[in-house]
């Protein structure tokens, strides 16, 4: 016979996101311009603070829920301060805005840059899905285009360094070219010590390339 009782309240589990408290459900979210999807996930973030990978908040970097796709094993609780790094978001946003893809740890690995050997393994992350391609030029880019960003000060392990100055972010193009920016920053101020964290700021390519001498890489979001 099926079943017609209500379940209790300790087995109805719903994850709540910037989404869906706006009324949202996953068909309508899938809806929304790339862009969009993203403002939406990275309200998520709201009120968290940069991760240092050595350093105080090194514990603290983990996803805030297992949602969709996001294998759970990503997900850390019982840490007080809740902090995420560049990698980390754009590893969160690009999990959220495809949900239905069929994420690997292979593709978190790829995203997080695991393997020093690759330095540019987050390009190859969404081609891998249909869901992106890779740009021979940054500057291919078109007004209107959402972009997963690489860039490196530093990537060469030729001359036996660790990989240095890395930074992952997602970019829109603006109708003047210029470039609006969702990314999680360690610059900081008094009131945020610890770093800003996830931000929503506006630069340049021209800014990028100066600053990220070895390179600046674009995969276009489909």
């Amino acid at each position: 016979m099926p079943k017609t009782s209500v379940p209790s309240s300790d087995q109805v589990i719903v994850l709540i996101s910037g989404w869906s408290c706006g009324g949202l459900d996953s068909a309508a979210f899938m809806k929304l311009p790339v862009w969009t999807r993203l403002c939406l996930a990275a309200s998520d973030l709201l009120g968290w603070h940069y991760a240092h990978p050595n350093g105080q908040y090194a514990d603290s970097n983990h996803f805030p829920a297992a949602r969709g796709a996001i294998p759970a094993q990503l997900v850390k609780s019982g840490v007080a301060r809740l902090a995420i790094d560049c990698s980390s978001q754009t590893s969160y946003l690009t999990m959220t805005v495809y949900p239905y893809a069929n994420w690997t740890f292979s593709d978190y690995a790829d995203l997080q840059i695991q393997d020093g050997n690759r330095p540019w393994s987050p390009m190859d992350v969404l081609p891998r899905h249909g869901v992106g391609t890779v740009l021979a030029q940054p500057e291919d880019a078109q007004p209107g285009d959402v972009v997963l960003s690489q860039a490196w000060v530093d990537a060469s392990l030729a001359d036996g360094t660790p990989l240095s100055g890395g930074h992952a972010r997602y970019v829109r193009i603006l109708p003047d070219g210029s470039l609006e920016v969702l990314e999680s920053t360690n610059r900081s101020d008094a009131h945020y010590p610890a770093g800003y964290g996830p931000t929503r700021t506006y630069t340049t390519l021209v800014a990028l390339k100066v600053k990220y001498t070895d390179g600046v890489r674009f995969c276009r979001l489909l």
